[in-house]
């Protein structure tokens, strides 16, 4: 699940127990160039479920072009149903960045598997069998169909040791369907995906030219010679010299290097090989049905039950691993997580936190202004009983008398209860509901002419809008139109 987190990758990872989506981080497995990895729980109905979660690092989360490929090419490749393909359980975007939770495969990948074998090789059922179901996957997804029929044309592009794991029952998944195509649209991430791949890429990818299909079969071919030779297929002492070898086809023929290599398998593995997609197998199918007749003719199982005999006597089974105790949440997802097969939900805690915030100022605001009234009443002595700017009563009104004067509190607090409010019937406004709790007005005036307010009220302020924020600031901004609500 990529190499170990280094200290520049430590220092801008999300925490543990953020959330995101509906799944709560709790274990760091590693990063890489494109995105930081983790082990992640959501809780359903029928149990916990695991998840590897998959978050693009934060120097990829306002590249617009990249992000909208990312989530375009996830949301296609999430449709995917095979068995032998790792589903994608959920992807979105939260507070900090975007994210992908794919199906947990516990177990081992290639590499390790390649790492245990060393220089022997993998028995011929072990590598003809992983590699026929792989063919398997690819032909599925060569083929896949969106809603109205049509060949979507999905190539994995990144086909390598690293992106197909083995689980114990000797199930094989193929991860990262998709992924590479987005990550060849940034320089940035372009130097971390070459390191240690190379040797993968078809002759036109390292031309940078159009790919098709026969891009995946090089790289299984790739594969079963490596699985089935126990060694790498194009090697050098630099990336570049492992380039040039590729484009030009230059490796050892496979019985040169283990002589019991039977012809008809050495002979698929060098059309798979071949340098000009032209010669190699055209669909992943032909691939598959080969490796099948391959097999039964000379008797090799393929079943999961010998491929898993064969991993547990090379490799130590994994205890599946244990969540750490129950705590709450450190960092919440305060944004819209997407997945295939739902809607988007509502972002209510950045509802909330617009409220809370507004209040705070409105609160702010009427302290001052009361504060401002108090101090002038204390200048220019007690108010008078009625307002004398523009909205008192008109000029032919008569003067009040020394009593009524006197009498000016008790009458309004009369002339309050029995005015009516000429606006329109009121709006519910939570926000002004907690500035009267927390703030005093200062006195209102006996009346005031219909249709006027007194000066001392201020106009409620409008109630925040969740989707309204800085432009470039919110990471949902760069979502793909096909994700918008």
């Amino acid at each position: 699940m990529g190499q170990e987190l280094g200290t520049v990758e430590a220092a801008i990872t999300a925490p543990l127990g953020t959330r995101l989506g509906g799944f709560l981080l709790q274990r760091r497995l590693g990063a890489g160039g494109m995105a930081e990895v983790f082990l992640a729980v959501r809780a359903g109905p029928e149990g916990t479920e695991y998840a590897a979660v998959k978050r693009l690092l934060p120097h990829l989360t306002f590249d617009v072009e990249f992000v909208r490929m990312f989530l375009a090419e996830v949301t296609l490749t999430s449709a995917l149903q095979h068995p032998a393909i790792a589903r994608v359980l959920e992807c979105g975007t939260a507070e900090g960045g975007h994210f992908l939770a794919m199906e947990y495969v516990h177990g081992h990948d290639v590499r390790e598997l390649l790492g245990a074998v060393s220089d022997q090789g993998c028995p011929l059922h072990v590598s003809v069998g992983i590699v026929a179901e792989l063919a398997d996957a690819l032909q599925y997804a060569h083929e896949f169909r969106s809603p109205d029929g049509k060949v979507t044309g999905l190539i994995h592009r990144d086909v390598s040791p690293s992106n197909v794991r083995i689980e114990h029952t000797g199930a094989i998944k193929l991860l990262d369907f998709g992924i590479a195509r987005a990550t060849g649209l940034t320089q940035v991430t372009r130097a971390g995906q070459l390191k240690g791949k190379v040797g993968y890429m078809s002759p036109e990818q390292c031309r940078a030219e159009s790919v098709d299909r026969r891009t995946d079969i090089f790289a299984l071919g790739v594969l079963l010679y490596e699985l089935t030779l126990g060694r790498r297929a194009f090697y050098g002492n630099s990336d570049l010299e492992v380039l040039g070898k590729v484009v030009q086809g230059m490796y050892d023929p496979p019985r040169s290097v283990r002589d019991d290599i039977p012809s008809a398998l050495e002979s698929l593995m060098v059309r798979m090989l071949s340098p000009s997609a032209d010669a190699r197998p055209s669909t992943a199918a032909e691939v598959a049905a080969t490796l099948r007749v391959f097999a039964s003719q000379h008797s090799l199982d393929l079943s999961l039950e010998a491929r898993a005999t064969f991993l547990s006597a090379l490799l130590e089974a994994r205890p599946y691993p244990e969540l750490p105790p129950a705590s709450p949440t450190l960092h919440s997802s305060t944004s819209v997580a997407i997945s295939p097969t739902t809607r988007a939900r509502p972002r209510r805690g950045r509802w909330v936190a617009g409220t809370v915030a507004a209040v705070a100022v409105l609160a702010m605001v009427a302290g001052a202004g009361f504060l401002a009234g108090r101090q002038t009443s204390i200048e220019q002595g007690p108010p008078p009983s009625r307002d004398a700017s523009v909205d008192a009563a008109p000029a032919s009104a008569p003067e009040p008398s020394p009593a009524s004067i006197a009498r000016a509190e008790p009458v309004k607090e009369a002339a309050l209860e029995a005015t009516p409010e000429p606006a329109a019937e009121p709006v519910p406004n939570p926000e002004s509901d907690l500035v009267e709790s927390v703030a005093e007005s200062p006195p209102a005036p006996i009346a005031t002419p219909r249709g006027r307010r007194p000066k001392h009220r201020r106009r409620q302020a409008p109630a925040p809008n969740p989707a309204r924020t800085e432009p470039g600031m919110d990471p949902n901004a760069l979502l793909a139109p096909s994700l918008r609500e």
